[in-house]
């Protein structure tokens, strides 16, 4: 072998040799674990979620002119901080020029227990009429169940209580709660009525995928899912038939 073959061989060779050990390592790599970057910091680290939402009444009824209250002589205070944005609610203008027969209204300490709203889905959609929001008083709105309610009529006999707004003079909570955490002033649900879609609404955005049960489990003057009112077949929750939720009931197996 001469002199250029036995270099050649050589330079053959050392390549074999750095293939292997560039293997070696690479295997040696793969085996070792990859270090993850750290997560960063919160500054506020979240460990409970705790969701306040009102039942029967609007946004407005509570935080109607958040952050002014009128703060009468013998109340207590509300003094937001500098710089709180408003809400997407009564201006001055909308309560001296609205669309309905009663204008929306302050209601005192003194008047806090009042009528409810009615939150039946027809009755709702009349309310709306067709997104021109003008008939609160007329069709939502309902009379006294017990004497000591605050329940006021307007000029052409409607209860109008529906109308009527609380300040952070009397839900003074609520709206320190909202100087403190996030407060949502456009949330709206997938279909008007009762509370429990209103709840679905509020945790899942819908109120499609109710398991239908059987009829036995059913209490009060409630169809059974995904059957007419008059039938009386039973649904085995077995079957995966689901439904719509369109009524206000407790869940199957609740009782």
């Amino acid at each position: 072998m001469g002199p250029m073959e036995d270099k050649h061989v050589n330079s053959s060779l050392w390549r074999i040799g750095l293939a292997m050990c560039l293997g070696v390592l690479l295997v040696l790599a793969d085996t070792r674990a990859i270090p993850q970057p750290s997560a960063p910091n919160a500054v506020t680290p979240i460990k409970h979620l705790v969701v306040i939402f009102q039942e029967n009444h609007s946004f407005d009824a509570y935080f109607a002119t958040y952050p002014v209250a009128t703060n009468p002589p013998g109340q207590p205070q509300f003094h937001a901080w500098p710089g709180t944005p408003s809400v997407n609610g009564l201006t001055s203008t909308l309560i001296e020029r609205h669309p309905n027969s009663s204008a929306p209204f302050r209601l005192d300490r003194t008047q806090s227990y009042t009528c409810d709203q009615d939150h039946e889905y027809t009755a709702e959609q009349h309310a709306r009429n067709g997104g021109l929001m003008d008939q609160f008083p007329r069709f939502d709105a309902q009379g006294p169940t017990n004497p000591r309610q605050f329940c006021h009529k307007n000029d052409v006999g409607h209860w109008d209580t529906v109308m009527g707004y609380f300040d952070g003079n009397t839900v003074t909570a609520l709206w320190n709660y909202a100087q403190h955490f996030a407060l949502s002033d456009n949330s709206f649900a997938t279909m008007s009525g009762q509370s429990t879609r209103g709840a679905l609404n509020l945790t899942v955005g819908d109120t499609y995928g109710v398991l239908c049960g059987p009829r036995s489990s059913v209490y009060g003057d409630v169809p059974e899912c995904g059957a007419p009112a008059s039938s009386t077949a039973t649904v085995a929750p077995s079957s995966g038939q689901l439904g719509t939720f369109v009524d206000d009931t407790d869940p199957y197996w609740d009782i």
